[in-house]
């Protein structure tokens, strides 16, 4: 369909707008989730070592990471709904060559190509819906956002593990297919046709965006597995990244969103996301492991206990969306994260003889922490922004959440090279640290000045 109105779309296609939005994003952040819980599978199937399969995470969430930003400005450029549905179109493709692949190589190539499309959804997954609802909703809208994107990471490992009871590996991406095929119907009919800004998308900033998080985070991985040269690459990241913020510094809507992070609020909303889905990433890895290699425990049953987790997200969550405006998402983060760093050091001293009762409460406990924190945290980040820099802000709160997410990847894969079997252990206390960072960052927001509308 064509425009919008000024406030929202009028019902029913708001609903079937939101539908469209919610089940694009639960796919792709499923899709990382899943991967992590079939790592075993996969190191089984192709008799290759874990450092190398994790990739098979790192790589989908490391051409994420690098395409957010463009994506999201090539989104403000050309319109929102036009890289969405060219994104879904990449991703579902990407599905089916995962599914298809005959080797370890072919199959993390694919998660590169699949990483593609999931890089255009998620970047202006915001920016949908702050133009999908109106004013007086779009707290609600942003509250059932964050809640889709935190249980989606949560229920991968069940999900995983209802496919895997029934099917082979090569399932967990073929069942994509056809429900991206329907949500891509729905989402060319339904999704605002929110009006493009006609501003020239810098390509060259996005070749540096792009080369700038590859050598940072591939130089990281290499140092932490014994190469000097990593450490030479990473330290080249970080240089062409401080050249792209300088860079951004006069553009009035830069691609790196520097113009944005000027606003307080956003500026710890962004930090603190960063930091709690880095011990979210840590902790999604370490636990399946931990359960099937150290506790003995099945894939299947480790999957089933863990969906304690998105169900204790979604309640939290919920409860935490019906008091946004009222209690300060500070206090929520900050609360939050305690309980996530309090849950995440009981299971890095958890013994393997430990009750089901015991771990699922303690998976619980998890998301509980973290559904307290999510949803508040990213409203701050989309409320914060003005209007006409929904893209910018949509593409910073979803590359805080993919930054924390594959420098966790990036660095359990470390732990695993160096630690071996202790590494689990060693990455859920890690995890807890950077939980409680988390919540002294949220905590922080609670002496700033009130927030931009």
């Amino acid at each position: 369909m064509g425009g919008e109105p000024a406030d929202g779309l009028p019902a029913p296609r708001r609903q079937l707008s939101a539908l469209a939005i919610a089940v694009a994003i639960a796919m792709c952040v499923l899709d990382a989730s899943i991967a992590n819980i079939a790592l075993p599978a996969l190191v089984s199937a192709f008799d290759a070592p874990p450092s190398r399969m994790i990739w098979a995470v790192n790589a989908y969430q490391l051409t994420i990471l690098a395409l957010l930003l463009p994506m999201a400005a090539l989104g403000e450029s050309i319109g929102f709904r036009r890289v969405y549905g060219a994104g879904l179109a990449i991703f579902v493709a990407g599905a089916g060559l995962c599914a298809l692949a005959p080797d370890a190589s072919f199959l993390i190539a694919a998660r590169v190509f699949q990483g593609i499309g999931a890089a255009a959804i998620m970047s202006i997954n915001g920016a949908l819906v702050r133009h999908t609802y109106p004013v007086s909703m779009l707290g609600r809208g942003v509250g059932l956002n964050a809640l889709v994107v935190a249980a989606s990471a949560a229920a991968g490992p069940a999900v995983a593990a209802g496919i895997l009871s029934v099917a082979d590996w090569r399932w967990l991406f073929a069942f994509n297919v056809p429900i991206g095929l329907g949500a891509l119907a729905l989402a060319v009919w339904a999704l605002p046709g929110a009006t493009a800004s006609r501003a020239r998308f810098d390509w060259a900033g996005a070749a540096l965006n792009a080369a700038a998080f590859v050598l940072l985070f591939l130089g990281i991985d290499k140092g932490l597995h014994g190469h000097p040269a990593g450490w030479v690459m990473a330290l080249s990241g970080l240089t062409l990244l401080a050249a792209l913020v300088w860079r951004a510094r006069a553009h009035p809507a830069p691609l790196v969103p520097v113009d944005l992070l000027r606003i307080r609020s956003m500026a710890l909303a962004a930090s603190a996301a960063v930091t709690a889905f880095m011990a979210q990433a840590l902790t999604m890895i370490a636990l399946p492991f931990l359960m099937h290699v150290v506790f003995g425990r099945s894939l299947v049953e480790t999957g089933l206990m863990m969906v304690a987790w998105p169900v204790a997200t979604g309640m939290a969550a919920s409860f935490s969306g019906s008091l946004t405006g009222r209690v300060p998402a500070g206090l929520f983060g900050g609360v939050g994260m305690t309980v996530f760093a309090a849950a995440l050091a009981a299971w890095a001293f958890m013994p393997a003889s430990a009750p089901p009762a015991l771990l699922v409460a303690a998976l619980a406990s998890c998301g509980i922490g973290f559904g307290l924190f999510q949803s508040p945290n990213a409203r701050d980040i989309l409320m914060a922004a003005p209007r006409g820099r929904s893209g910018g802000a949509s593409g910073l709160l979803a590359s805080g959440r993919l930054a924390g997410q594959t420098a966790g990847a990036v660095v359990m894969g470390g732990m695993f090279h160096f630690a071996g079997d202790n590494a689990p252990r060693l990455a859920l206390g890690l995890a807890a640290v950077f939980a409680l960072l988390a919540a002294a960052i949220s905590l922080a927001k609670l002496g700033g000045a009130p927030q931009r509308r």
